[in-house]
């Protein structure tokens, strides 16, 4: 039972423990063991020896006083030894592994307060980015604002000119319309002359020419044809013709006789229409009113004396006809003309004004695209100055929370040294109490405990001050545990415990009043743990007692 109890007490003083510190940390723990561990070899050997016999003197002494056999063999020196081998080599890992944990810390505290300060210098870059980038938002906004302002300006001034414009176009084609419905009064007249001009062959010519002397109102339409094509004709004259009715005198042999006989005659009559016509003046008209006030001086008439020859004289009538009603629609039509000219160049300056417009829309735009770019490139300054300002106060907030642990720990990393000289010593008093105390009361374990520290103290051997087995050896959640689980309080049944879990023996353990075995049953409910126990009455235990 005692050796199950020592088995399983001692589950995690396990010789495989072991942690491995960053490089750094770990080369500085190197140079602290090896100091701790330059003690001279034959004073470890001789202060061993003379622990062992000054724990056989209290044995002799225990039997002097209380008449109780206490026995300290040879083999309990061996036994002491490897405590002693176990208990050092524990310790050193534990400090080893606890002063590489604070060095890992405080070495992850500086990198910290490094990163912090890194980060604090690329944080005030970022903000006189940002600064930069807010300064260049605000130059585009107001080069925007005067772009646009320009731009809004410009469109209010184009779409009042094409308002204009498309009042006076209105204006034009309104009157425009108006003098061709005062025109189109003549064009009945110029297409019945068109008409009547194509009734004529060249045989009609040819016949006209054959005549000496042709029928006097053929004559006279050819006075007409010659006025309005500016040919020569005599100065007017009144005679009296058949039934002695007044006219004016023929031109045929100074004028219309030598028209007669120009080549192209007809198509210089069919061309007139179309390209002189409105050029026919007011003194032209003047000489042919004379013939057209003359009451037979129709096609009817004509046609009667001289066939197809007639559509001549309809041609003079639609001539005059067209410069009477003309002469009233020119005016306008300059006038339109002159508005259209005008409307033209209005026109031209309203799309230079567009080409000005989409220039300053182009402006804008790109001014626009510029600032898009400009707040992108600033939110994501912004974003990553915030990410940096967090995480600067998050580095900021733990440094400052660890300000009292870097402290402490760095009071302990400071006492490094001295702790690891005190493994040697502080693990030969703590082997000395866990090889021989266990049949001591607590008088005999006080004096060996003095002596042991005497002993390390004469062969200036560091121990840790002040020198307690139970603060040394025990682990503070596990004494915890064991008071819970109903081991006393005190420091000789906490001894007691480790006793039994360092020492590596099987104990036997007197209980008179069934403490240790309540404790036990305590501390191992549940587990398959067999106990065996003897009572106190029991004679073949008193007599070994006795």
């Amino acid at each position: 039972m005692a050796a199950m109890l020592a088995g399983r007490l001692d589950e995690d003083e396990s010789d495989a423990e072991a942690s491995v510190a960053p490089s750094s940390a770990d080369a500085r723990m190197g140079k602290l063991v090896q100091r701790a561990l330059d003690v001279p070899a034959p004073a470890l050997p001789e202060l061993l020896t003379q622990i062992h016999e000054a724990a056989q003197g209290l044995c002799d002494a225990a039997f002097e006083q209380q008449r109780q056999r206490i026995f300290c063999t040879p083999k309990m020196f061996l036994t002491f030894l490897d405590a002693f081998r176990r208990i050092f080599g524990s310790k050193t890992r534990e400090l080893k592994r606890s002063f590489g944990t604070l060095a890992l810390g405080l070495d992850k505290m500086k990198a910290a307060e490094n990163d912090v300060t890194e980060m604090r210098a690329v944080l005030d870059k970022k903000e006189a980015l940002l600064r930069e980038a807010q300064a260049e938002t605000d130059a585009l906004l107001q080069e925007i604002t005067v772009a646009t302002h320009a731009a809004e300006s410009k469109k209010a001034e184009i779409a009042a000119d094409r308002d204009v414009l498309a009042r006076e176009a209105a204006k034009i084609t309104e009157s425009r319309e108006e003098a061709q419905r005062d025109l189109a009064g003549a064009q009945p007249a110029l297409n019945a002359a068109r008409a009547a001009l194509e009734q004529i062959t060249a045989n009609d010519m040819k016949t006209l020419k054959s005549m000496q002397k042709p029928p006097e109102m053929v004559r006279r339409i050819f006075d007409g044809v010659c006025i309005l094509l500016h040919h020569h004709v005599d100065t007017p004259q009144c005679v009296t013709g058949t039934k002695g009715r007044l006219m004016l005198q023929d031109s045929w042999q100074n004028g219309g006789k030598q028209l007669l006989s120009r080549m192209g005659f007809l198509d210089t009559i069919t061309g007139f229409n179309s390209k002189n016509k409105d050029r026919i003046n007011d003194e032209t008209c003047e000489l042919l009113q004379p013939y057209l006030w003359q009451s037979d001086y129709t096609y009817e008439r004509a046609h009667s004396a001289s066939g197809n020859v007639a559509g001549l004289c309809t041609w003079v009538r639609a001539m005059e006809t067209y410069r009477r009603m003309s002469k009233y629609v020119a005016p306008k039509i300059e006038a339109l003309d002159v508005a259209e000219r005008k409307l033209e160049l209005a026109n031209q300056k309203l799309e230079a004004k567009q080409a000005e417009l989409q220039r300053a829309e182009e402006t804008l735009r790109q001014c626009q695209n510029k600032l898009q770019d400009a707040k992108d490139r600033k939110q994501k300054l912004e974003e990553d100055a915030a990410n940096t300002r967090r995480r600067m106060k998050y580095a900021t907030d733990l440094i400052a929370a660890l300000k009292d642990e870097k402290k402490r720990w760095q009071e302990q990393f400071a006492g490094a040294d001295e702790a690891l000289a005190e493994v040697a010593g502080t693990a030969v008093c703590c082997a000395a109490v866990v090889t021989y105390a266990g049949p001591f009361d607590v008088n005999y374990r006080a004096q060996l405990t003095e002596l042991a520290l005497q002993l390390c103290k004469k062969r200036k051997l560091p121990v840790q001050t002040p020198f307690s087995v139970v603060s040394y050896l025990g682990d503070e959640q596990k004494l915890a545990k064991w008071v819970l689980n109903g081991l006393p309080a005190d420091d000789q049944s906490s001894t007691n415990v480790l006793i039994i879990a360092k020492s590596g023996k099987v104990p036997v353990l007197v209980d008179p009043q069934e403490q240790a075995v309540r404790w036990l049953q305590a501390m191992h409910r549940g587990a398959a743990v067999p106990l065996a126990t003897r009572k106190a009455t029991a004679d073949a235990l008193q007599q070994q007692v006795e």
